[in-house]
């Protein structure tokens, strides 16, 4: 396969604008998860060696939800996820969209619309437009029942109708804490989010957004993304 797209490249010209990749559901299980973003960086430079363009932009898509009753595999899912969110960090010239908020048309597959919405989100990435990163989550004036998660990269401001589903607070250890009853964007400051919980958050707690399998969200900004 690798082969066959370098050949097809060259065919074409050989000389690329941009590569665009939407791949990870077959990685995403427990032996292979933990070395996907070490595994894609190795082959994000070999496309770039073989194809004598050492500064080529490359887009790619995060994995989106998989509607299933097996929650074994949500941990392996979510390492994929996060390990995809983190390259544009570690490597130049890539960008990542997100595809998390997209009706399907199985329980695995983005719908049509969905995927016309992902083609319009790489060309602004591949445009140099940004989209939203969590860069801090704390708490509001102090008080361990509030929580403001901040973004950069929002064009405009974060927008979801309402109230914010997705977010979820979870215990060192690892243990969802069922205490968040409230979460939306704040109109004074719209490129964050303010979590209200039930009690105060413990020592330790750690705020996941799009956690497990087929999560609910529809957080995004202006450009939506």
């Amino acid at each position: 396969l690798y082969g066959r797209m370098l050949a097809r490249v060259r065919a074409a010209g050989g000389k690329p604008a941009g590569f665009l990749w939407y791949q990870g559901e077959a990685d995403a299980n427990a032996a292979s998860a933990s070395t996907y973003g070490a595994r894609f960086e190795q082959f994000i430079a070999a496309v770039r060696r073989d194809l004598e363009a050492p500064d080529l932009p490359i887009g790619f898509v995060q994995l989106a939800r998989y509607a299933t009753t097996d929650g074994s595999a949500a941990a392996a899912w979510n390492a994929v996820q996060e390990a995809q969110l983190r390259i544009p960090e570690r490597v130049a010239h890539t960008s990542v969209v997100a595809a998390i908020d997209l009706p399907l048309d199985d329980p695995i597959h983005v719908s049509a619309d969905g995927e016309r919405r992902v083609g319009l989100r790489l060309a602004k990435a591949m445009a140099g437009i940004a989209g939203p990163r969590p860069v801090s989550a704390q708490f509001v004036n102090g008080r361990r029942d509030a929580i403001r998660v901040s973004f950069s990269g929002v064009n405009g401001k974060l927008n979801a109708g309402g109230r914010v589903p997705g977010f979820t607070l979870v215990t060192r250890e690892g243990a969802v804490l069922d205490k968040i009853f409230d979460a939306a964007v704040d109109p004074a400051k719209p490129s964050t989010v303010v979590l209200r919980l039930s009690e105060n958050a413990p020592n330790g707690a750690q705020v996941q957004y799009g956690r497990g399998l087929d999560p609910t969200c529809n957080l995004v900004d202006d450009q939506d993304l």
